[in-house]
């Protein structure tokens, strides 16, 4: 779900249904924003990026981020933002309303 739009920054902020997790998504500067609307459903394909320093990951999570490679889950990804958001970047790729 869209909680909240930035058409300036081209980033939304969503809410997974799944891990009721928030995490911001960056769009290009082609998307329309204004097509998205707050609080309104959507399932989106997305791209996501990871860091390759881990000097400052705790070793708990090292394995996570030595193991991209390895096809994690979504949520995986959106868990390991909320805890490292500096270190997993969402891209928008496509969007369909739910």
């Amino acid at each position: 779900m869209v909680e909240t739009k930035s058409d300036a920054e081209h980033k939304i902020v969503v809410l997974d249904v799944l891990t009721n997790i928030m995490f911001s998504v960056h769009t290009s500067e082609m998307f329309n924003i204004r097509v998205l609307t707050v609080n309104g459903e959507y399932i989106f394909t997305l791209n996501v990026y990871t860091t390759k320093k881990l000097e400052d990951i705790k070793t708990d999570f090292l394995g996570f981020f030595e193991a991209i490679d390895v096809d994690h889950n979504i949520e995986d990804f959106i868990k390991a933002h909320w805890v490292y958001p500096g270190k997993i970047h969402f891209d928008l790729v496509a969007v369909e309303e739910a």
